[in-house]
């Protein structure tokens, strides 16, 4: 399982990073792309904090909280959300 979600911008490091802000306030990471063609964005999959334990409450709002993160990095990098 994978347990960060990234994707690249073109933009420059304090434009990502202030765009990044607004939708993610949770922890992320930007750093120069592969290339140097753009700023990757890098977002811990909050998903897997539900495998932590038994509760299906846990998994639901983790599940929830992921698929929310998912749409805002995805709408940052112009791509779909299921991508």
């Amino acid at each position: 399982m994978a347990y960060t979600i990234t994707v690249t911008v073109p933009l420059a490091w304090d434009e990502a990073v202030q765009r990044t802000r607004s939708p993610l306030p949770c922890c992320f990471v930007v750093r120069r792309g592969k290339g140097a063609a753009g700023m990757a964005i890098h977002r811990p999959l909050i998903r897997a904090v539900g495998t932590l334990g038994d509760s299906p409450a846990v998994r639901d709002v983790a599940n929830d909280a992921d698929a929310r993160l998912r749409a805002a990095l995805h709408t940052l990098s112009g791509a779909p959300a299921g991508v």
